[in-house]
Order: C-alpha cells, then sequence, then structure tokens
C-alpha cells in the first residue's frame, strides 16, 4: 500500500511538473518598431512579425534617404530599431540606432536590421 501512494504521487508530481512546461513554452510572439529621425520629423512605424519588418522597411529607408527640395543643409538621419521575440516566458529584446547623412542611411539601416534579425531570432 505504502509503494502504491508512493506510486501515485510521484505519477501526479511528474505529470503536474510537465503540463507546466508545456504552458510555459508553447508561444513564439514577435514584434518591431522602426523609429526614423530627420531634422525635426520623427515617425515611429510598429511590426507585428519579424518578416514583417524584413519586407516592410526597404522603402521607408529609401524614403528617408530623400533630401528635402531645395534643401543646401547637411541631411542627417536616425534610424532605431527594436525587436522583441518572446518564446514562452523568456523574452529577448535587441535594440539598435544608426546615424548618417542621408546618402547613406538607407544602406546602413538595411545592414542593421539585418544585424538585429540575426541576433532576436538566432539567425
Amino acid at each position: 500500500m505504502k509503494h502504491l501512494l508512493l506510486s501515485l504521487f510521484a505519477i501526479i508530481f511528474i505529470g503536474t511538473a510537465s503540463q507546466a512546461q508545456t504552458n510555459g513554452s508553447g508561444t513564439k510572439k514577435e514584434s518591431a518598431s522602426v523609429k526614423i529621425k530627420k531634422g525635426s520629423e520623427v515617425a515611429n512605424y510598429k511590426f507585428n512579425t519579424v518578416e514583417d519588418l524584413r519586407n516592410n522597411t526597404d522603402k521607408l529607408f529609401d524614403d528617408a534617404a530623400a533630401r528635402p527640395v531645395g534643401s543646401t543643409d547637411e541631411c542627417t538621419v536616425t534610424v532605431e530599431i527594436s525587436i522583441t521575440v518572446s518564446i514562452g516566458l523568456v523574452s529577448t529584446t535587441v535594440t539598435g540606432s544608426v546615424t548618417a547623412p542621408c546618402s547613406q542611411i538607407s544602406g546602413a539601416a538595411k545592414k542593421l536590421r539585418a544585424q538585429l534579425i540575426d541576433i532576436a531570432t538566432g539567425g
């Protein structure tokens, strides 16, 4: 009888522990944001997945490189990118920024995006 109760206790304990691990580790969530600062203008963009960020930011970065018409001032742009990947109870956020002249910001921002995606996704 003692062995039966001990066995039942072990089965219940192991079953409960494995159920807790399953509930805490199955869901993967991703989000990302991009902030583009050009002079006094600031634009913020949100993305629901890393894939959305990868597929929908090339044009944003190219547009940020455009110099205002008739401007003779030096054009500088700052791009900040943040990516969060959560799996169960573990959440990882990587953030980076780059500041460059308008003529170089598109390439620099695309390189930063690629590096951050690799870090965030283990890629």
